[in-house]
């Protein structure tokens, strides 16, 4: 993993939002690339509230898992995430660093992480080669009126 930043910035209107901030309330920011074989594989932008977890940045994240940091604490350790994935093209930034070309079909993954108190701890993207991934699903289905208390 390479760090390419980590600041504190106002909350994007969208960011804000996943995260119940109040827009422009401040939050931390992390852009990190993601090597397989040596190769570029996933750049991922993730943002998190800066009064709950301004303690992250005294770690180093390239060498320590961000969902090991956050776990040190209850109130930010992430217990359920909601994920959307789907397959967009490369832009210009992605191909880039990614190091593919432009257009290029990437799968984009949108991420909102929660705390056991239900609560929004971190948002994220994350944009994997195509051409270097493939996700599995498993899903379990329980029919209407067969849920067990």
């Amino acid at each position: 993993t390479k760090l390419l930043n980590l600041s504190i910035i106002d909350a994007p209107d969208n960011v804000a939002e996943a995260l119940n901030l109040k827009p422009g309330e401040k939050c931390i920011y992390i852009f990190r690339i993601r090597y397989a074989d040596s190769e570029p594989n996933v750049i991922v932008q993730t943002w998190l509230p800066y009064n709950s977890c301004q303690f992250i940045i005294q770690h180093d994240l390239e060498k320590e898992s961000l969902y090991s940091i956050l776990s040190k604490r209850e109130d930010t350790r992430v217990n359920h995430i909601n994920r959307l994935m789907e397959a967009v093209s490369a832009n210009a930034e992605d191909a880039k660093l990614l190091e593919i070309d432009l257009g290029r079909p990437i799968h984009l993954f949108t991420s909102i992480g929660y705390n056991p108190a239900g609560a929004p701890i971190e948002f994220s993207t994350a944009h994997y080669r195509g051409d270097r991934n493939r996700f599995e699903v498993d899903l379990y289905y329980t029919p209407p009126g067969t849920e067990k208390d």
